[in-house]
């Protein structure tokens, strides 16, 4: 949030964005030096996040694990290591999933800046759509994969 009061809405959400993305690359090169795959395994986290990613698309399941800033970055970091061989497809949800979280803090972090309550409110609407969007999203993906 202390880059959209700094810098703005617009700069701080670029500013958040490449620091997320960087932040993820560097975590992802420090767990491929210093991790056994074996030790990393035993995690009921990873385990319930590789169960998810492996049934149904890694790349929709990681691009959520890096956006929901609940699940821990290294648990992700974690399950894209082990579900995805290259760099270059690690570094697809990477990019997508930390967009949202760079915009809630941009934006928000500008909003409360100024008080902007109608800005507040519609950012919260687009949040709860986005949230709706995504369960909707894993509800009919858990439906096609109940009928086959």
């Amino acid at each position: 949030m202390l880059n959209g009061l700094l810098y703005g809405p617009w700069l701080g959400f670029g500013v958040n964005w490449l620091a997320a993305v960087c932040g993820q690359f560097l975590l992802l090169r420090l767990l491929n030096v210093l991790t056994h795959r074996q030790a990393t395994q035993k995690s009921d986290l990873f385990k319930k996040l590789t169960d998810a990613a492996s049934a149904s698309s890694p790349y929709f399941s990681l691009t959520l694990a890096y956006a929901i800033p609940i699940i821990p970055s290294v648990t992700a970091a974690y399950a894209s290591i082990n579900l995805l061989p290259s760099w270059q497809q690690r570094m697809l949800p990477i990019i997508c999933g930390t967009l949202p979280a760079s915009f809630l803090y941009a934006f928000g972090g500008d909003a409360l800046l100024h008080l902007d309550w109608k800005r507040l409110l519609i950012f919260a609407v687009c949040i709860c759509l986005l949230i709706g969007l995504d369960l909707i999203l894993i509800i009919t993906k858990r439906k096609s994969a109940n009928r086959s």
